[in-house]
């Protein structure tokens, strides 16, 4: 169970991060008054303790005193459990870990979009290429680099998922966000099963190995430096 739901976290996670984040990147890199104070918004979850956002989404969701089912309420909609609803509870710590990193990525991605020339973009437009050929053809490209640390970055944060479960679910309800560090957690530091713990954390590791290896060779084929 605890593989289970760490694979799908982090296979859920990884593409809808990209997406927020590049989308977002290619949102915030113009040249608009104001512009600063939005990107600065963006960024602000970053800095935030993951402690103090999990429990601020704790407080919202609550099922009984939160402020998601005083509005429904207030709708004549159905109070939610949220995370004591074994259906929602994971989808609910995958959208709060996106909330939590919107900022991280998309900037990694701004960074990689003012890295690239005007010229080329100049040159495509006098051959007359669209926008969506440019992005296609000349933003996708050379954000590759870019998108190959932020991809790492996320395989191997989303694989040691462990604060969102302990702070708001104790890998509960019926075990639907036990993951595989808090399973080690749960094994080695509550039940005091050390072996059986650090068998898991060896089995954590050549997992996460693979993945990174496989990752690594990949990236030969998609992947251009300039």
């Amino acid at each position: 169970m605890a593989l289970r739901n760490t694979l799908v976290y982090s296979a859920t996670i990884l593409p809808l991060d990209l997406a927020r984040a590049l989308g977002l990147a290619l949102l915030i890199n113009r040249k608009l008054r104001g512009m600063a104070i939005f990107r600065t918004v963006f960024l602000l979850p970053v800095i935030c303790s993951t402690v103090a956002v999990a429990l601020l989404w704790g407080l919202m969701l609550d099922p009984y005193v939160g402020l998601i089912n005083f509005v429904l309420r207030l709708l004549n909609l159905p109070a939610q459990g949220w995370f004591t609803d074994a259906r929602q509870a994971l989808p609910l710590i995958i959208l709060m870990s996106l909330w939590k990193g919107v900022g991280y990525d998309a900037a990694l991605f701004l960074a990689g979009l003012q890295g690239v020339s005007p010229e080329l973009y100049e040159v495509a437009t006098i051959d007359g290429a669209t926008r969506w050929r440019q992005f296609r053809h000349i933003t996708l490209p050379l954000l590759t680099p870019t998108t190959f640390f932020v991809i790492t970055n996320a395989l191997i944060t989303s694989i040691q998922v462990f604060e969102y479960t302990w702070i708001l679910t104790k890998g509960g309800p019926q075990n639907a966000t036990t993951t595989m560090v808090f399973y080690i957690y749960q094994q080695g530091f509550q039940r005091l099963r050390m072996g059986h713990a650090s068998a898991i954390a060896y089995v954590l590791f050549v997992v996460l190995a693979i993945i990174m290896i496989v990752h690594w060779r990949l990236q030969r084929r998609w992947v251009h430096y300039t």
